[in-house]
């Protein structure tokens, strides 16, 4: 899947093969090459590695993925080899489906960021408009759903899943028009996706369109709306940040504090849980991962499933733990420890949910159909608290001079082998307003420590520097900006790497590196012992 752009998919795919869930993830040769071509940091050479991959894996989806890279370093770092960037450009869209707008929109896109060969992305960016009509979208869409073993959707929802695709391509063309000076075409489409499905994209474009008229009232509320449901372009950053000084800063009203009265406005979580109790009591504390990606469209109806789940059932009964990576979009509240975990799993789309280690579920939906994932992972989690604890789990958290120290205490209840303790702190709410709309990201790893089981009646002692977890935060994204194996060089448009102390917990839990199974798992506030039932 390019980009991620059939916003109608279930899943944001990485790409690679499926790995079981107990198996060391090694990569395939295609994808290994794709990765080193990426890291280089000479453009010249990056490029002529690229082309190679591509040269080696013609059919391969990595070979597809370097022929897009090629294109992006010619765009970036050759803006004046136009010869070279239109025929990368005609090679790439040469077998694609304009009906199936990905690689039209996805080359689209590259030109038009790079500001080069606009025409060109103007003639793609309009021919895949034209043919992405409703009866070709439906017929795609009932593909996907087959091909995930899922039930259709409604009809009505279908529509507005329509919607919203053509929306996502109709603000692409009208970036490129804004982009080729045309402001009469610019505002006409931009006006077209927002009657359609109101988007960040259209309404970014909007605004500064409302902004070179005069017309600053006009730009501030457009740009409000684009800030709390997705991510603005540098430039009109910056400009809405001074519209909003010189309106409220004489109120001294911090600007989170406006994005989070106008992201609460856009209304409740869809799904209504009921809380939940058990048949009969249980020891299990069940453990729930999910990768995600604040530029995931999926992602964002998953991420208000967990929302809803933990909401359903207590802390005691399911933890979780939101591993932050960086698909299909450089996300910043990625970081080693999430992207190594993701890779421990090989988790190759978003979202990705797994139960206690072993229980995997893919796919997610948009906003208003968040009550999809949580009913499939709801049914996981109410197995998983059926079946009775492989451990008992004691643990311990406190905060001094800086630094969280966690003691754990685990017990064995049946013969296990290459059981590991893993301790993870998550910041229990993160605020970013990503391309997916999600504000508010709950228990956000932000590092993950192991240590061998220790021998029986021994615990285990775990120290988080929380000043030097801050630090590798921001060394890692002020290098993924630098070198990286997906998107070149980048600039994250805000850095989450600051860690507020009052914010954090931990989570505890023991895991089998044999088969990938959780024994068990505890939560625990800092200052706090976890794992006496009451």
């Amino acid at each position: 899947m390019h980009r991620a752009f059939r916003l109608f998919a279930l899943v944001c795919v990485l790409g690679g093969a499926a790995w079981p869930a107990g198996a060391q993830a090694e990569l395939p040769p295609d994808q290994r090459a794709l990765r080193a071509a990426r890291l280089l940091g000479e453009p010249q050479q990056q490029l002529d590695a690229l082309r190679k991959v591509a040269a080696d894996y013609p059919t391969s989806r990595y070979g597809e993925r370097a022929r897009m890279a090629v294109l992006d370093v010619l765009a970036k770092q050759f803006p004046s080899r136009s010869a070279d960037i239109r025929q990368q450009a005609a090679l790439l869209v040469r077998r694609a489906d304009p009906a199936d707008p990905g690689m039209y929109d996805d080359v689209a896109t590259v030109l038009v960021d790079a500001g080069v060969e606009l025409e060109t992305a103007r003639a793609l960016s309009a021919k895949t408009v034209r043919a992405f009509t409703e009866q070709a979208f439906l017929r795609a869409a009932r593909k996907d759903y087959a091909a995930a073993k899922q039930a259709l959707p409604a009809a009505e929802q279908l529509r507005k899943n329509y919607l919203s695709s053509r929306t996502a391509l109709l603000g692409t063309l009208g970036r490129i028009y804004l982009a080729l000076g045309d402001r009469s075409r610019a505002a006409a489409t931009f006006g077209e996706a927002e009657r359609g499905h109101p988007s960040a994209q259209a309404a970014d474009g909007l605004g500064a369109i409302a902004l070179a008229e005069g017309r600053e009232d006009d730009a501030y509320r457009w740009w409000l709306r684009a800030r709390v449901t997705g991510v603005l372009s540098p430039a009109s950053a910056r400009e809405f940040e001074r519209l909003f000084a010189a309106r409220e800063g004489a109120r001294g009203v911090p600007l989170e504090h406006l994005l989070d009265e106008a992201y609460r406005a856009l209304g409740p979580n869809p799904v209504h849980p009921e809380r939940y109790v058990p048949a009969q009591p249980g020891d299990r504390t069940v453990l729930l991962e999910m990768f995600t990606g604040a530029g995931c469209p999926p992602c964002a109806g998953a991420d208000l499933a967990v929302d809803a789940l933990r909401e359903r059932f207590s802390a005691e009964q399911v933890v979780v733990l939101m591993h932050h990576v960086h698909i299909p979009r450089p996300d910043p509240m990625a970081n080693a420890a999430t992207v190594a975990r993701s890779d421990l799993y090989a988790i190759t789309g978003a979202p990705t949910f797994i139960v206690d280690g072993t229980r995997r579920e893919t796919g997610g939906a948009s906003r208003e159909n968040a009550a999809r994932p949580y009913e499939r992972v709801k049914t996981h989690l109410e197995a998983a608290l059926a079946t009775p604890a492989g451990a008992d789990l004691r643990a311990r958290a406190t905060l001094a001079g800086g630094v969280a120290t966690v003691r754990v205490e685990p017990q064995l209840k049946m013969p296990a082998e290459r059981i590991m303790v893993r301790v993870a702190l998550v910041e229990r709410e993160l605020r970013y307003g990503g391309e997916n709309g999600i504000r508010f990201h709950p228990m956000v790893v932000r590092a993950l420590a192991e240590r061998p089981l220790p021998k029986p009646g021994d615990a285990v002692s775990v120290e988080f520097a929380v000043a030097d977890v801050a630090a590798s935060l921001r060394s890692y994204l002020d290098g993924f900006e630098q070198r990286n194996d997906r998107f070149g060089p980048m600039r994250f448009a805000e850095k989450k790497a600051a860690i507020d102390a009052r914010n954090l917990g931990v989570v505890v839990f023991l895991q089998s590196d044999e088969d990938r199974a959780v024994l068990q798992s505890r939560y625990v506030e800092l200052g706090a012992t976890s794992g006496e039932r009451p």
